[in-house]
């Protein structure tokens, strides 16, 4: 679609009819993704100056939000409906000398809303046609080492190619991370997890050392060599097990028992500060095995890393923490990675009983699917010499029988209240505690797994536990 059918945009109009006395220039993004004929609901607009008094006459016009972000610094923001409208004022002496300042070629486009003119100083169209990231100064990430991290976010998004000067200068320049603050590099990160495919951006940020710079506790499994199931070091089968996860997740419906739309809606679900749970499942991937550089022990000739997904699930949660993350997002994290390994473990077994399924329901709760999905694509990362068909079927079947449980709950009526809490402590002269809980859960596990069905088994086999046992042992 030309620029000159943009122009008609009802919300252009009523801007120049608000700001027909000023020269109103449309900047960035929006002129980016206009010429790429991709819609956008997020525009910067740029003036010599008095931007935040216009916004404040725009947000009055068209009833929309006055957000005065910098009155100083002449910045402010208008949300209407579903747009964000974005004013500052120059910075330098001219609109030419703004855009130059600015991060990349194709973000330093301009269009004047008078005359209807793109202004193009860096040769951003053409970049755009060739499809295309280039940094516009070789002080850019000096003056924002965010923008190391747009770069490979914009690509991922545009599926654009980084020139490589603009790589190698964010291969030198990879330090300046540490001089963002977290909430920053968690924001343009999770950018890029979002993506449908992270797999290859994520390689370019290793390839770039930029990785490994925002994640320093990753760099000691580079060393860490894996038992005869692994072909890979400990790190390169994190990232293989990053690019297992998006194929399965892609197509659900290729590993023949999952429920494809099921699947999807889960991993869609928003945690928190929208991040889905899809990315923080992909983030979980990329530190599961964080504890293994710490754990690393040789009996004999093998390798072994007992409890490293314990010391793992610790050491992702600081990092959860360092990143700012919410609360949800780091206990989600800690949990996938403190419980990846459990469905390979049950899988080893010659028997696998009902009730251990359900005691991994139980503990896994609303993120059972996620640990599923992580445990596959682990184990679909592991392709050494001791990993065999018959390995992966165990584990797929093992898989199956959990989701074919789970589904199964999911699609019973309520759970009749068999006993309650206030039963336990006047039938059984229990006091009020933790154990109470524990108890209940029993019984309900008890109830899923056909062992009771009405209120009478249910006393009965608290008794029966109650007897033959401590209190203590029936959790």
């Amino acid at each position: 679609m030309e620029l000159d059918k943009r122009l008609n945009h009802p919300l252009l109009l009523r801007l120049r009819e608000i700001a027909q006395e000023t020269r109103l220039y449309l900047v960035g993004g929006a002129v980016r993704d206009w010429l790429l004929e991709r819609e956008t609901k997020d525009f910067d607009f740029t003036l010599k100056e008095g931007a935040y008094c216009l916004a404040k006459r725009v947000a009055d016009s068209l009833g929309g939000s006055f957000v005065g972000l910098d009155e100083e610094r002449d910045m402010a923001r208008v949300v209407y409906e579903e747009f964000c409208l974005d004013f500052t004022g120059f910075k330098g002496a001219s609109l030419e000398e703004d855009l130059i300042k600015r991060d990349f070629t194709i973000n330093a486009l301009s269009l004047d809303l008078r005359e209807g003119r793109l202004i193009d100083p860096l040769a951003g169209r053409k970049d755009l046609k060739e499809r295309r990231i280039r940094v516009i100064s070789s002080s850019s990430f000096k003056d924002d080492p965010l923008r190391m991290l747009r770069a490979v976010r914009l690509a991922g998004s545009l599926s654009f190619a980084i020139e490589e000067r603009t790589l190698d200068l964010i291969a030198k320049s990879k330090g300046l991370i540490n001089d963002v603050s977290p909430e920053r590099i968690a924001s343009e990160f999770f950018s890029i997890l979002e993506l449908s495919s992270s797999y290859p951006y994520l390689l370019l940020l290793y390839r770039t050392g930029l990785l490994l710079e925002t994640f320093t506790e990753l760099r000691p499994l580079q060393a860490v060599a894996q038992n005869g199931f692994h072909h890979l070091n400990a790190f390169d089968h994190s990232m293989a097990a990053i690019e297992e996860l998006e194929r399965i997740v892609l197509d659900p419906g290729q590993i023949s028992y999952w429920d494809s739309a099921k699947v999807k809606e889960h991993l869609e679900e928003a945690l928190a500060h929208n991040h889905r749970r899809l990315s923080n499942l992909k983030l979980a991937c990329l530190l599961h095995d964080l504890g293994k550089s710490e754990t690393l022990r040789e009996v004999g000739t093998r390798s072994r890393f007992i409890n490293h997904e314990k010391v793992g699930a610790d050491m992702a949660s600081k990092i959860c923490r360092r990143l700012k993350l919410s609360k949800k997002e780091r206990d989600y994290i800690r949990q996938l990675v403190r419980f990846h390994m459990w469905p390979g473990y049950l899988a080893c077994l010659d028997k696998i009983t009902k009730k251990a399924i359900l005691r991994f329901l139980r503990k896994t709760g609303d993120n059972c699917l996620d640990v599923l999905l992580l445990s596959l694509s682990d184990r679909y990362a592991a392709k050494g010499a001791l990993t065999t068909a018959r390995t992966l079927r165990g584990h797929k079947e093992l898989v199956r029988r959990i989701l074919e449980e789970l589904f199964r709950q999911q699609e019973l009526t309520p759970l009749p209240r068999l006993i309650t809490g206030k039963d336990l402590i006047n039938l059984f002269n229990l006091s009020p505690s933790p154990l109470i809980g524990k108890i209940l859960k029993k019984v309900k596990e008890a109830y899923l797994a056909g062992e009771i069905n009405d209120r009478k088994e249910a006393l009965d086999f608290v008794k029966g536990n109650l007897q033959s046992e401590s209190a203590a042992r029936l959790n």
